[in-house]
């Protein structure tokens, strides 16, 4: 690889370690003289990425920003009393924000499943207080959830898992690498078999 020495942008990059051990071997990584910080998060794609990708900082995040979101929704729109309104401004500013890219952060860890299903019921609560909906206290959602026809995130997120497997092994998305290495055939023909 060709690197420019007198490209002011070296200053800015960054080493990233990813292990899960406790007492890794530190190395002072150079490109051109310029030594290169070592970070324990980094943002690729609008994904939080930190050394034992955990991907903790990651849902934190994407909790925090959907809930302020909803917060401007709830200043801006205390007026409607339209569930399907408030339903479209969840969908298209709340739910686009906590379903972002679930296939890289989201690996069935209850707690971010809990963190992400908690913005969406405190939506639906607070769509209940505005257009009248009755609930009981302390319910389930699931009522909520039928009625605005909706599904809960957990639900989708494995139908985008569903779709997202099957195009690629229609080969609908053109990876073979991917395939390789998420995959590999029995010798004898019996099926998929995953690799790792």
């Amino acid at each position: 690889m060709d690197v420019n020495c007198n490209d002011n942008k070296l200053v800015s990059l960054s080493v990233v370690i990813i292990l899960s051990k406790h007492n890794p071997l530190h190395f002072n990584y150079h490109i051109c003289d310029i030594n290169l910080n070592r970070s324990f998060l980094i943002i690729d794609l609008g994904i939080l990425f930190d050394s034992k990708l955990l991907f903790n900082a990651h849902v934190s995040a994407i909790k925090s920003k959907s809930l302020g979101v909803f917060g401007m929704i709830k200043r801006n729109c205390s007026d409607f009393r339209d569930s399907l309104a408030h339903k479209f401004l969840y969908t298209s500013l709340v739910r686009s924000l906590l379903e972002y890219a679930p296939l890289i952060w989201d690996h069935n860890n209850v707690g971010h499943s809990d963190q992400q299903e908690k913005v969406q019921n405190k939506v639906l609560r607070f769509i209940c207080h505005k257009c009248n909906i009755q609930r009981t206290p302390h319910s389930g959602h699931d009522n909520i959830l039928k009625l605005l026809n909706l599904e809960s995130l957990n639900v989708r997120r494995h139908s985008s898992y569903n779709t997202f497997l099957t195009k690629l092994l229609n080969n609908e998305i053109d990876d073979s690498e991917l395939i390789i290495g998420t995959f590999m055939v029995d010798i004898l023909g019996e099926g998929w078999i995953k690799s790792h």
